[in-house]
């Protein structure tokens, strides 16, 4: 009885393999955009939490501020997952526009990815803790 319900809970592996591991490095805490461009930017406060269905992964939740040019800032929030392959998550604006950022977990202090808007044109977009 007791495997069947480790494995109903989304513990323990398929067949014999070992259940995935979440991502080891943190990344709950203040981010910075390193280099905006033109006006542009985005300071994100992101914390994680083991989700329930989604062994191996992180979900990823947080709010923010963004400047999209010199005179229009506002604030945004964020919801996604982040596993040893990535962080990936959707960004909501105030102004009800929306993107999405696909990047990777560098180290402690970085995220390197790409911010992609709805109109489907994109730049890179780089993070720094702090």
């Amino acid at each position: 009885m007791p495997a069947i319900l480790l494995a109903a809970c989304g513990g323990g592996g398929d067949g014999g393999e070992p259940a995935p591991v979440p991502p080891t490095i943190p990344i709950t805490g203040t981010w910075t955009e390193s280099e905006p461009g033109s006006g542009d930017g985005m300071v994100l406060a992101l914390s994680t939490q083991i989700g329930v269905d989604t062994p191996g992964s992180l979900v990823v939740v947080g709010t923010g501020t963004y400047a999209k040019t010199a005179s229009t800032t506002g604030t945004v929030s964020e919801y996604g997952i982040y596993t040893t392959q990535g962080v990936t998550f959707g960004l909501t604006y105030d102004d009800g526009s929306i993107a999405s950022f696909d990047g990777t977990v560098i180290d402690s202090s970085h995220i390197a990815g790409t911010l992609t808007r709805k109109d489907g044109s994109s730049s890179p977009a780089d993070f720094v803790r702090g």
